[in-house]
């Protein structure tokens, strides 16, 4: 059987051409759809919106006709207000005053008692650094060898300055430039009521072992260390003329 070409290629094409056509359809139906959907969505996007403006737009209120007496009323009431909220305000006022003088009195007292407990504190002091410890024996019964030998003064007080004016200050008053930062505060050896209570062993033991023990506890170095007996004695001299 001989065919012709022209229908060898519409056997050939046609099942193509259908299902291009459908596919076309098909798309067609697809946009549709989405447009419809599109279309809808809008709609109800733009009745939302004028709801919405709707519920929020505020209502007139009318506004009230007050009569000329009614108005009289009202300011005479506002100006009692305005009259006993001026007289709340001056009696808060004068309440507040009254709190502050009573703190500023309490805090006068409290200044006075602190005042008077630093006080009976430095008697107290005072007391302790007349109370003096027991001497050892090995100290008891020595004498001075110098007493008031003015060569014996003169090294006393060259030593008494290298080594003891730092603390207990040029005229051994207890003020010298580390008595500041020292607890306990180093003793004013210018004190003549007390220094008149020490004798010469008392002073030459406190040199020579210091005060690093009970019951002192101070930051006095043992001086018998780094010092001669000649030595310690000589300061011994010159401190007694501290009280003069």
């Amino acid at each position: 059987m001989l065919y012709y070409p022209s229908k060898i290629i519409s056997g050939i094409t046609g099942p193509i051409s259908l299902e291009i056509t459908v596919q076309k359809r098909n798309r067609s139906k697809a946009l549709e759809k989405r447009l419809s959907l599109r279309r809808y969505l809008l709609t109800v996007f733009i009745l939302g919106g004028l709801l919405l403006a709707a519920c929020s737009t505020p209502q007139s209120t009318p506004i009230a006709n007050d009569s000329p007496a009614e108005v009289v009323v009202e300011h005479g009431e506002s100006n009692e207000e305005a009259e006993h909220s001026e007289g709340a305000v001056k009696e808060s006022e004068h309440t507040e005053g009254e709190e502050h003088e009573d703190e500023y009195a309490k805090d006068e007292e409290h200044e006075d008692e602190h005042s008077e407990g630093e006080e009976h504190e430095d008697e107290g002091i005072d007391l302790e650094e007349h109370n003096h410890a027991e001497i050892p024996h090995d100290f008891e019964g020595l004498e001075n060898p110098f007493g008031e030998d003015p060569e014996a003064i003169a090294a006393g007080a060259e030593l008494f300055a290298m080594t003891c004016a730092v603390c207990h200050g040029e005229g051994g008053e207890g003020d010298g430039p580390s008595a500041a930062g020292l607890d306990p505060k180093p003793a004013s050896l210018a004190d003549a009521d007390m220094m008149a209570d020490l004798s010469d062993a008392y002073l030459f033991w406190r040199i020579t072992e210091g005060g690093m023990m009970e019951p002192f506890n101070s930051s006095m170095p043992p001086w018998g260390e780094s010092l001669s007996e000649e030595q310690r004695w000589q300061l011994v001299s010159y401190i007694r003329t501290l009280s003069e």
